[in-house]
């Protein structure tokens, strides 16, 4: 089954529009636009194992999985993954770095994917073994990538960067300090005292002084919840960051910024 939590629909015709998806364990994001341009979003929850039928379930209920789009990016949000410098990285080890991170899983796919960045950076992660092929038969001139890489390209072209996107089971951590990248994390969380142990505990091991550090903030978080309050009271600052020319009615204008931030 899949529940669409949000959904955008702005009245605009865009020519040669794109598609970006994001799929997390959880759930699936689909945004269309072009040019920094957003035209639609929708965000589902699925509470299916399998990728064939998350994708089944998503397209049941989707607006946009039956348009036509001349390129599409999928990202996806998965745990199980490790950064790798580029000069350290060899070929014969990726799975067995896995094995060690996160314990064996027969069957499943590795993947080596390049970041780019300076110096260069190698993400490998694994996934099941039948989703890359899936998501090639679902989606036209499909390219695939890990969220994670994305995240840690977009954060190096600052110098110093502390940054949290939000979802609603969880967030995502991305330092970066003397423009190198020192975290790129995903976090699950249940209550805020989860989410405020993580983000200082994260601090704390990159000797980050969170009340001497602004904290960029985006996705799935009311300025007015008791987490966000919390969350000022230890940084210096709390910017939200906004993106993409879109109508997002009664929701602030952070809370879609990591999605319409796939298009750019």
């Amino acid at each position: 089954m899949a529940q669409k939590i949000y959904s955008l629909y702005n009245d605009v015709e865009l020519l040669d529009e794109q598609l970006a998806v994001e799929i997390g364990e959880d759930y699936m994001v689909l945004v269309t636009g072009r040019a920094g341009k957003v035209s639609a979003l929708e965000y589902f929850e699925t509470d299916e194992s399998a990728m064939h039928e998350a994708l089944a379930a998503v397209e049941a209920a989707s607006a946009l999985m039956h348009k036509t789009f001349s390129e599409t990016s999928c990202f996806l949000n998965l745990p199980e993954k490790v950064l790798v410098p580029a000069g350290q990285f060899n070929t014969t080890v990726a799975a067995e770095l896995l094995d060690l991170s996160f314990g064996s899983r027969p069957g499943a796919s590795v993947i080596m994917e390049n970041v780019n960045v300076s110096p260069g950076i190698v993400n490998v992660y694994r996934t099941e073994a039948d989703w890359q092929e899936l998501i090639s038969k679902r989606f036209r001139a499909v390219t695939r990538r890990h969220l994670h890489s994305r995240l840690a390209e977009q954060a190096l072209q600052y110098d110093d960067y502390l940054g949290v996107t939000f979802y609603r089971s969880g967030f995502n951590i991305i330092a970066v300090s003397n423009r190198q990248l020192k975290l790129v994390r995903g976090f699950k969380s249940v209550t805020d005292a989860d989410v405020l142990f993580d983000i200082s505990n994260t601090c704390r091991q990159l000797d980050i002084v969170m009340a001497d550090k602004t904290l960029h903030i985006s996705g799935i978080i009311d300025t007015g919840s008791g987490l966000y309050r919390m969350i000022n009271w230890y940084f210096k600052d709390v910017e939200p960051q906004i993106a993409g020319a879109a109508d997002q009615g009664e929701h602030p204008a952070h809370y879609f910024t990591p999605f319409f931030n796939l298009l750019s």
